[in-house]
This record gives C-alpha cells, structure tokens and sequence, in this order.
C-alpha cells in the first residue's frame, strides 16, 4: 500500500467534502451571476457555503474574497492593501512563501522598502526585531502562522497588535494552519487560507478581510464578488467552506493524533539512527503534521526518490521549489549548513495516515539512510 507523507504539499480530498460538491455538480446549476432559474439556484448554494465558511472563520460574510488558492489570496492582500496605501514600507519575514515573498520583492523593485525580518535557529522571530521594524511607516505586515518546511508556528497576536497600533495592516499567511491550529482571524486584517491543504479540493481558497479596510482587486471586470472578478465555481466554493468547517470542528482530533504520528516518526528514526545521522529543525511550538529532518551526509533527493521505491511519499520542503535545484531559504534563514541543507526532508501527515505506517515508514527510511552513509 502505497504510503503518503506530504500532506503540507496538498491532501487528499474528504469523502464529505466530495459528497456535497458532487451534490452541486449534479443539481443541474447555473452560472451564479444568471438571473434565471439554475442561476438563482447557484447563486442560493454560493450564499450559502459563503455563509458556512464565515461562521467557521468568526468572520462577517462580506469579509470572505474565493480565490483561486493560497497564492491568489497572498497576492490580492499584498498588492492590493499597498495599492490603497500612501505608506511605502512593508514588513514580511525571510522564511515567507514564495507566494509572500515574491509580490514583496516586486513591490520592492517599484520603490517601496521590503524589511525582511530574521529568525533564529528554530524559525522563531525575535520580539526585539519585529518591534524595530514595524513603525509608523509601515503599510503592511505580512507573516506567516505557520511555517510550510519547518512547521514553527509564529506569535501573530503580539505581532498584530504591535503593528496595529502603528497603524500598519496585518496579513497573515495561515495556509498550513488551517486544520492545525487556531486561526489568528481576529487579531489580524487580512487571511490567506486554501482547501487543498485541509483534505479540500485544488484550485480553490479565500482571503478574509476584515471589513472596512482598503483593498484594491487584481482581478478586473465581471463579478458577484466585491473585491474579485470572475465567474465563481460554486462546486469548488461549496468543497472549501466543508473543508474549512470540518477542519475547524475537528481540530482537536485530528491535532491530537498527527502529534502521536509526529510523535511515532521521531521515535522511530531515533531507535534506529544515531544522533549524529538525524537531525530534526523547527521550534517546539510547532504545528503538529510537519516535520522537518536532517540526515546530514545523505542527499536528500536520492532519499526521496528511493523511498519513492518503496511506496512512501515525502518531499524535500516546498512544493514550490521542487526540481529548482536551489536550497531552501528557509533552512538558509535558520541558519542550516550546506550539509544540513542537502540533507533535510519534509515529512508531513494528514488523515489517512495511522500509527503502524508511519513506525513501518520511519524503520524504511533509517534502513535506506544506513545504506546510503555506508556507500
């Protein structure tokens, strides 16, 4: 049975999610913004998932912007508040997304000044750094919840009110938080969040933002939506706001349980490897699915294509970067050395995974890295 472990990458889809999006697809709707009968109809489902979603956020249903994912929602935040904003500065930290950190670095290439912040050898921000940093120049902060490689989660709440009270807007990255932790919707003015990161459908997320902060759209033209253009796919609408539900409704399960698999994979690599062959990064405050491993002296691309053999699926960090061929700046930030940076995995859990995998997993992966230092 083939074993999947890179779930921070994108998730299966949920059986109850499927189910309702099913139920859309074959109800025979329209286009949401036609005025006839199947219009009417889309249009009433559209409403209604949009409804679901913003009570399982705490957020108005006016604050929810579908987008196409993650990247569209970060981009919209990130353009869109510098565009209504008469200050040049943004805030945004070296361990970002590329979907942050770059629209950062292009608003950086048309006159504003991008202040990326440092963190310490655990992906943690430093409390000294971001106080220096957000002043009363700032347009925008921009942090992450949780990290997409490393899994440290970052104190959005001080970091909000800090910047707040700068009079900066706050946005906040929670793709890989969703499911995982409690979201820190209501200490910021802006949340990216996506559905196929929480056992949702690809294609689909929203950005949450906080009434009556200034945003300029991206996207132009034709729209039942205040702040983005286009025909909206009320199928993948209605699987996202499942999604979201169910991810917010069970958090306490299924955190509990990835800690014990997170749990299981640290123990087993360490009663089979010694601890100069397996590292571990991130910091203990941390969501539960992601783990970050070294193998220092291991290429971390020839481990994964072998455990490939195997059946077990893990990936190198972000999915993103995959064949680039460039090390993770997120390890760079941390500190890691080129060893470390050749040899780190991500190995990330979800629902489909149990206790025996992922012990048979960690006993595979200690075999094959014994092979390979031995070669």
């Amino acid at each position: 049975m083939r074993m999947y472990l890179d779930h921070a990458a994108t998730t299966p889809i949920d059986r109850r999610v499927l189910d309702a999006m099913t139920t859309v697809w074959e109800s025979g709707v329209g286009n949401a913004g036609s005025v006839h009968r199947a219009g009417r109809r889309a249009r009433a489902m559209l409403l209604h998932a949009t409804d679901e979603m913003a009570h399982a956020i705490g957020c108005a249903p006016e604050e929810v912007v579908w987008t196409s994912g993650g990247t569209e929602s970060d981009h919209t935040a990130i353009y869109g508040i510098a565009a209504h904003s008469t200050r040049r500065v943004i805030v945004t930290t070296a361990i970002e997304h590329s979907a942050v950190w770059t629209p950062c670095r292009m608003l950086e290439r048309q006159g504003y000044e991008v202040r990326s912040l440092p963190v310490d050898a655990s992906g943690r921000l430093c409390e000294d750094d971001w106080r220096t940093a957000i002043d009363e120049r700032v347009a925008l902060v921009s942090v992450m919840a949780a990290n997409h490689e490393v899994g440290t989660i970052q104190d959005v709440a001080a970091i909000a009110a800090h910047a707040r009270a700068c009079g900066a807007a706050v946005h906040v990255d929670a793709v890989q938080a969703c499911g995982h932790m409690a979201l820190p919707w209501e200490h910021v003015d802006a949340m990216s969040i996506s559905a196929h990161k929480m056992h949702g459908p690809i294609g689909i997320g929203a950005l949450i933002v906080r009434t009556p902060l200034a945003i300029a759209p991206m996207l132009h033209g034709g729209s039942i939506q205040r702040l983005r253009a286009g025909t909206v796919p009320v199928a993948l609408v209605v699987g996202c706001a499942v999604a979201t539900r169910l991810a917010i409704e069970e958090l306490s399960v299924w955190t509990e349980r990835m800690r014990a698999l997170r749990a299981c994979m640290i123990d087993g690599l360490t009663a089979h490897l010694g601890p100069e062959d397996v590292l571990f990064f991130g910091h203990e405050h941390c969501v539960p699915h992601i783990l970050s491993v070294c193998f220092p002296g291991v290429d971390a691309d020839v481990l994964v294509m072998r455990l490939d053999m195997e059946d077990i699926a893990v990936s190198r960090g972000a999915t993103c970067a995959a064949g680039a061929s460039l090390p993770s700046h997120v390890l760079l930030a941390m500190g890691c050395t080129q060893t470390q940076l050749r040899g780190t995995i991500r190995v990330s859990f979800g629902k489909d995974n149990d206790r025996d995998s992922v012990a048979h997993a960690a006993r595979t992966m200690a075999h094959i890295v014994r092979e390979l230092k031995s070669t």
